[in-house]
């Protein structure tokens, strides 16, 4: 909202949003991915901005071939696999911006000294939205993933991300190991 800077952080956004989009081939007509876009002066020293998805879908059920039961979808990439928007009217992802940041708001690649390329951090942000960001995280000696939801029966944590069935481990999926001790291992271990 600010008059001098917000138009200036708009047409940085729009910049980003069709750079992203321009690597990404849409699934069906009319696709678009919604980012909500707020700021925050306290977001830390070290942390530019910060970006989740909103909404994460699983067991949904699609045709396509990339589709796995059992895995937490961001929206975004939901409505790619089924091909319409999973819940209209609903974002795909909120990005926070640390305000209290000095960034260089043009469009052309070629920040100013001193000043982080707001575009290249937007994009970035924005690839997080998409999913690309694991849920794994280490607690008090176990290694979690998914929604938070635990089951005692399987000691999984909800549904992993489509992202957290990529992370590995010496070559084998984190995800595939039953022991959440062993996963909180894998976590920590710098490999």
């Amino acid at each position: 909202n600010d008059p001098v800077k917000g138009p200036q952080e708009q047409a940085a956004l729009i910049a980003a949003g069709v750079k992203l989009g321009h690597l990404i081939q849409s699934t069906y007509l009319g696709e678009t991915v919604t980012v909500n876009v707020g700021s925050n002066p306290n977001l830390g020293a070290f942390t530019l901005a910060s970006t989740t998805a909103d909404f994460f879908y699983g067991n949904f059920g699609s045709a396509d071939p990339r589709y796995r039961t059992d895995t937490a979808y961001p929206k975004a990439l939901a409505d790619s696999l089924v091909g319409h928007d999973v819940d209209p009217g609903k974002p795909d992802m909120t990005m926070t911006v640390n305000s209290s940041q000095a960034f260089y708001f043009g469009t052309d690649g070629v920040a100013q000294l001193n000043l982080t390329d707001f575009v290249s951090v937007a994009m970035h942000e924005m690839i997080h939205g998409l999913g690309f960001q694991p849920s794994f995280r280490q607690q008090g000696g176990f290694g979690y993933f998914g929604d938070g939801t635990y089951s005692s029966d399987t000691d999984q944590d909800g549904l992993p991300t489509a992202f957290d069935r990529f992370v590995t481990y010496g070559g084998s999926p984190i995800i595939d190991d039953p022991s959440s001790t062993n996963r909180a291992l894998d976590l920590i271990s710098n490999n």
